[in-house]
């Protein structure tokens, strides 16, 4: 349902004449699923009770090798999430991952980044749905850097399916992210961006 930043979404799809998925027509504040099941039985689940921590996520990250300025750079990624989330985030199973990086210098203010790699983690039923144990997942990103402090980043990202439970769930989940990162500091930076599905999840 709707929220308190329809008004920059509306805008948003208004400007690239995007659909809004009939948002106005749902209850406003409130997370709501509905479909049918994998034995054909219709569900319905929704939740109002507002806000909770999300699970706990430790990653590390391990530059293979540095390219510098003009070279490609290689990185692994490996991540892991605990099953510690409260209130709508809890039930959340153990889970993993690994990724592999490259990026590569485009010019001097500009990059390009792509990865591959996996999760494994519980099939739960989380809130009565059921998730695949194993995914894949790929990105690529370009990064433009014009004005020292401020810079741009548009991100395309898929992934495998995500629920197992849900008749006609998408097999492929695939965004795009844009977003403006102004640099605070040297390790400090705020970013401000929207997220678009390129696959319809209804």
């Amino acid at each position: 349902g709707g929220g308190s930043l329809d008004g920059v979404i509306d805008a948003w799809h208004g400007l690239f004449n995007l659909p809004d998925d009939h948002r106005p027509e749902f209850q406003r504040d409130a997370f709501r699923l509905e479909g049918l099941g994998v034995d054909g039985q219709p569900f319905s689940w929704s939740h109002r009770a507002g806000w909770g921590l999300g699970d706990v996520e430790m990653e590390s990250r391990w530059r293979v090798r540095d390219g510098g300025a003009t070279g490609a750079s290689f990185a692994v990624v490996g991540r892991l999430s605990l099953p510690t989330g409260s209130g709508p985030f809890g039930g959340n199973t153990l889970g993993g991952g690994g990724q592999l990086v490259i990026g590569l210098p485009l010019q001097p203010h500009a990059w390009l980044y792509a990865g591959f790699g996996g999760t494994l983690q519980g099939r739960g039923p989380v809130a009565g749905i059921e998730y695949a144990q194993k995914r894949i997942h790929g990105f690529l990103a370009v990064t433009w850097r014009p004005w020292r402090r401020l810079g741009f980043v548009a991100e395309t990202d898929a992934a495998s399916r995500l629920v197992t439970s849900v008749a006609d769930y998408p097999g492929i989940h695939w965004y795009l992210n844009v977003t403006s990162r102004l640099h605070l500091g040297r390790e400090t930076s705020l970013d401000l961006g929207f997220t678009e599905n390129i696959t319809n999840q209804r």
